[in-house]
């Protein structure tokens, strides 16, 4: 139940997810599909290789489907910041953190359980 517009603070994640996922993106079509009727809206005909305008649901739809490539917007320019270089180490270094958790989590699995032990406190 939505709470009136006098107790609204802002709105959230979950709202801001669903505005979002109706922005349009350009992809690259991998296959040929007519023009599509949805509830919001129809989108199409997509002909490879020409670009078509479609919502981000329908984008990443797609593309998890190996169907298109999503070309990022104009905005999203790595160029554009004022430092990418850091950025770029600052990712490799969190990826790399990340993994490190990884191999760590499986290194304390007892695999005669299939369970994962606790190191002593």
């Amino acid at each position: 139940m939505a709470l009136p517009d006098g107790l609204r603070i802002s709105i959230t994640p979950p709202e801001l997810e669903l505005i979002a996922s109706h922005q349009l993106i350009e992809i690259v079509p991998l296959i040929s599909m007519e023009k599509t009727a949805f509830i919001s809206g129809a989108y199409g005909p997509l002909r490879p290789p020409n670009k078509a305008t479609v919502p981000i649901w329908m984008a990443v739809n797609l593309k998890a489907k190996k169907k298109c490539h999503i070309i990022a917007p104009a905005w999203l320019n790595v160029d554009d910041l004022e430092n990418p270089d850091k950025l770029r180490s600052l990712l490799k270094d969190l990826r790399e953190a990340r993994q490190a958790k990884s191999r760590d989590g499986l290194q304390s699995l007892d695999h005669s359980e299939l369970s994962v032990s606790r190191p002593p406190d």
